[in-house]
């Protein structure tokens, strides 16, 4: 299994260089619900450079 690891600026973008195969995507914020994606890279698609990933993090459970 292959890993990487990216962090996003002030705005949420974040960019990472992946290679061709299967992932699962683990996304936190502080405040916030943890969403899991999971995706597979697969090169060789003329049409497109690069695919974008919008993830919407809902807002979490209230601890005291």
């Amino acid at each position: 299994m292959q890993m990487a690891k990216a962090t996003s600026d002030a705005s949420g973008h974040f960019l990472a260089h992946l290679s061709d195969g299967p992932y699962t995507a683990v996304f936190s914020a502080s405040g916030f619900s943890i969403h899991i994606s999971v995706f597979e890279i697969i090169k060789g698609d003329d049409s497109a450079d690069a695919a974008g990933l919008r993830i919407v993090l809902q807002i979490g459970p209230i601890t005291e």
